[in-house]
């Protein structure tokens, strides 16, 4: 579970601009905007620097009114560990890692939905710094 003190600063980045684009790198507590153009479109994230006992928090937010549903997934090196969520606005998730490594966060639409939009992202390491843009 998030700390309820952290879910204000995470809706705060989540705010901020301007954000990075799509696909790539994430870096920690950058706000990063992706595209779900059909659906069978995933986005593709990587994050660097993960170790065993770490926990990463994700923030997400649905920047699409109407149908478009964003749904995540954060696997480990080995795929064992894992995360999943959806939203229909905003939404704070948290997992506790076994491995260390790259970790992969994959957006895409909704149980393959036809709707399409946009969202914005935001992980944390913790512990861990991260960068807050200003």
């Amino acid at each position: 579970m998030v700390p309820a003190r952290l879910f204000p600063f995470l809706l705060f980045l989540l705010a901020l601009a301007p954000p990075a684009l799509a696909q790539g790198p994430i870096t920690l507590g950058v706000p990063h905007e992706g595209h779900i153009a059909d659906q069978f479109e995933e986005d593709v994230w990587t994050i660097a620097g993960v170790s065993s006992g770490d926990s990463l928090i994700v923030a997400a937010t649905n920047l699409t009114q109407g149908g478009f549903v964003p749904e995540f997934l954060v696997t480990g090196p080995t795929a064992f560990d894992s995360l999943y969520f959806y939203t229909s606005t905003a939404s704070v998730a948290r997992v506790r890692v076994n491995e260390t490594g790259t970790f992969t966060l994959t957006a895409s639409s909704y149980q393959f939905s036809t709707h399409v939009g946009d969202y914005r992202v935001v992980v944390l390491k913790a512990p861990g710094a991260f960068t807050v843009p200003g």
